[in-house]
């Protein structure tokens, strides 16, 4: 796949409507990547299964309506070409009315930085953002920390706290817009300019169609470029639920007076290696990021990102970043030794190999494996401390359709025949859960791991099969089988007993 996006840039040499020629064809490349990716990989799937060979296939072939051949030349197929001008149309005129809209606004709020693809905030105790919006006033990520204001993207409504500092919208560009009062001629301007480049970019897009993919980045070009000349965006920061599009008006804008933030919130980025190959991919999407800083978790993380071939002009490492503060932890008896576990909810198999899955490690043999394997070892720790061990998992995510639900049922039975399993609340905070835990595993290479080392608890990754290659991130040892996992209990809680 890789290789088939490599030709892109031999294409592109010269300035397209503003933008520099390489920054145009990264683009391209992210939103191939973003929209062909798994149809890629399905495709050479299926032949797989097949044949038992990854044939490379064609060039001409089409994976989401797109294919580019060996000179680098994007073609669309006529139903994609069709959609993407249908888009365009409809978004050209969405964008134009609430431009409109945002131009008659009366208030002068100024300045914001504009948040993109935060978690829904809710606090547990009053149902509010309080949570979070302490994290953004005194947390580690200076951006958000001396914002004059913040505005994040929500397409949920959401009790504000503090709306005078931090507010929700689902068109925050827009929503800027129509917080600052314009005069009548820079509004004439602003829709001058909109119009012109729309129709500009449209008649060059009936020549080069490839270039409808990339839309909504020149649509809102004016409006960011007139926003960003008044020096009304202080920053822009997205997180890593946006890895795979960073759009061109917030990396290659002229004029830009603004930085572009990148927040891992995961640290579970870096691919596996599995223990029977030899070889160690990466998702292509990452060295088509692009941003001014990048704001991990560890300097281990950072490392990797250079590796993937991340562009940032910076990076920081910060400790955790789950858009809340350390809380109160949770009460629990010192007479009894508890494990915190972190798994991974398995998806349905039909899923996996609809996203080009052959083999995913987070499936229903390891994930049962995993606990099984645990609550076992919790039975012989109890015997060899003489106290109640308490293993608390608290799973990754909420149950969703595409998750396997033979697992679910299976974490219901485990709950009601063993005394030692507890389920914790899913909105249970990471903090909360390694603050009160005097043991922590979890699945590899999953970000709570992380959270509980950084807070200095004893922890493992824990592979049950031996299916991965053994190997130490961030310090935090993996340890196979069911042997190792009591040997490393017995020595975590050896001060305990």
């Amino acid at each position: 796949f890789s290789a088939w996006l490599s030709t892109i840039p031999k294409k592109y040499n010269t300035e397209i409507l503003g933008y520099p020629a390489n920054a145009v064809a990264r683009r391209l490349q992210q939103r191939i990547c973003q929209d062909c990716y798994d149809p890629f990989t399905t495709k050479k799937l299926r032949g797989y299964e097949q044949s038992k060979e990854v044939v490379d296939g064609n060039q001409h072939d089409f994976y989401a309506g797109v294919s580019v051949d060996n000179n680098g030349k994007i073609r669309l197929s006529f139903s994609r070409w069709f959609r993407e001008l249908k888009f365009f149309i409809q978004y050209a005129a969405f964008t134009f009315a609430n431009l409109l809209i945002g131009l008659t606004g009366s208030v002068e709020k100024g300045a914001a930085t504009i948040g993109i693809g935060f978690p829904p905030p809710k606090s547990n105790e009053d149902d509010t953002d309080s949570d979070f919006v302490k994290f953004c006033r005194v947390g580690p990520i200076e951006p958000l920390a001396k914002a004059s204001r913040l505005l994040i993207l929500s397409t949920v409504e959401i009790k504000a706290t503090n709306q005078n500092h931090l507010s929700y919208s689902r068109r925050p560009i827009f929503t800027l817009l129509s917080e600052n009062r314009t005069k009548f001629l820079p509004k004439v301007r602003l829709l001058w300019s909109f119009l012109f480049s729309a129709v500009k970019f449209g008649l060059l897009s009936i020549q080069k169609p490839e270039l409808f993919l990339l839309s909504q980045d020149y649509l809102l070009t004016p409006l960011v470029e007139f926003l960003n000349n008044r020096s009304l965006i202080e920053n822009f920061v997205i997180t890593d639920t946006l890895h795979d599009s960073q759009p061109l008006y917030m990396t290659d804008l002229r004029g830009k007076k603004f930085k572009l933030h990148f927040l891992w919130h995961s640290q579970n980025t870096p691919a596996f290696q599995y223990r029977e190959d030899s070889w160690y991919w990466e998702l292509p999407h990452r060295r088509l990021m692009k941003v001014d800083k990048s704001w991990c978790w560890t300097e281990d993380h950072i490392k990797w990102q250079i590796q993937a071939g991340v562009q940032s002009d910076s990076f920081a490492d910060v400790g955790p970043i789950i858009f809340r503060l350390p809380g109160e932890r949770l009460y629990r008896s010192s007479n009894i030794i508890n494990i915190a576990v972190f798994d991974v909810t398995p998806t349905r198999l039909e899923w996996q190999k609809e996203h080009g899955f052959a083999y995913l490690f987070y499936n229903y043999k390891n994930s049962v494996t995993f606990i099984e394997d645990i609550l076992g070892a919790a039975k012989e720790l109890e015997k060899h401390t003489g106290k109640k061990v308490k293993v608390i998992l608290k799973h990754k995510r909420t149950f969703h359709p595409i998750h396997d639900p033979n697992y679910i049922n299976k974490i219901i039975e485990l709950e009601k025949s063993s005394e030692n399993l507890e389920i914790a609340p899913t909105e249970t905070s990471l903090f909360a859960l390694s603050d009160s835990c005097d043991a922590f595993l979890a699945m590899p290479f999953t970000t709570a791991a992380v959270a509980a080392h950084l807070n200095a608890k004893p922890v493992a990754y824990y592979d049950p099969l031996g299916d991965l290659r053994p190997e130490s991130r961030s310090g935090i040892p993996m340890i196979v089988g069911s042997n190792s996992l009591l040997e490393f209990l017995k020595k975590s809680v050896g001060s305990l007993t």
